[in-house]
């Protein structure tokens, strides 16, 4: 559905953005567009392109990355393709940029949380990838792109509408300009169980400490929901 294109234009600009619910996806980019000869049916997690979801609300997104040469003879690092496990979804990560860049574009009250994470191990992987993360982002016009961390301070919404807030896992220790830690920024829930009582449970428990937390923490409260059981 493209129902919700602009719905954070609403928002207070004083609010903080971790006092709002943003709805995110589980592997974004692991649509049932891709074709099952690269990406097995189990591999697929969305029924919707990327663009679709953000018109329809979505405002968190999972980018999982494996890094790989365009060139293997060189061994130079230069593609970053998406990937869910072992399994390249035919989707490269300046891909993403392009409909995230183009989306705010076109709807300039929003903004957009992406997480970023190394998801499948190949001999490139230890090559510093996240400069090449670093090098792709620099590539587009800075002003998609929240340029602080969190030793700044959590963002207002005024301060980020028309971005993309990048939160880096696995990135290397330093925190990065422009990048917020996953892990350290975040209180996380993300119970991996096939009891789904179990999941429930810790959902609701998640929700309920983000809804008590002290509106000073300067921190995301994060609720996995997803499961199979």
């Amino acid at each position: 559905s493209d129902s919700q294109p602009f719905w954070q234009r609403n928002l207070d600009d004083s609010t903080p953005i971790n006092h709002i619910s943003l709805p995110g996806t589980h592997d974004t980019m692991a649509d049932e567009g891709k074709p099952f000869a690269y990406a097995p049916c189990w591999t697929l997690t969305q029924s919707l392109t990327l663009t679709s979801q953000l018109k329809a609300g979505v405002r968190v997104l999972d980018i999982r990355i494996t890094p790989y040469p365009y060139n293997a003879k060189s061994n130079e690092v230069t593609d970053l393709r998406i990937h869910h496990g072992k399994y390249h979804l035919q989707t490269d990560f300046h891909e993403v940029l392009d409909e995230c860049t183009s989306f705010l574009r076109e709807n300039p009250t929003e903004f957009i949380v992406m997480r970023i994470k190394p998801e499948y191990k190949t001999d490139y992987t230890d090559n510093n990838w996240e400069d090449f993360v670093e090098n792709d982002v620099n590539r587009y016009d800075a002003k998609y792109f929240y340029d602080k961390t969190i030793d700044d301070g959590m963002p207002n919404v005024i301060d980020v509408r028309g971005k993309v807030v990048l939160l880096q896992q696995e990135m290397g220790d330093s925190i990065r300009t422009g990048f917020f830690n996953f892990w350290t920024s975040n209180d996380i829930q993300d119970t991996q169980t096939k009891n789904m009582n179990t999941k429930k449970y810790d959902i609701e428990a998640q929700l309920e400490d983000a809804n008590t937390a002290s509106s000073s923490k300067d921190e995301f409260y994060i609720n996995f929901i997803s499961g199979t059981g």
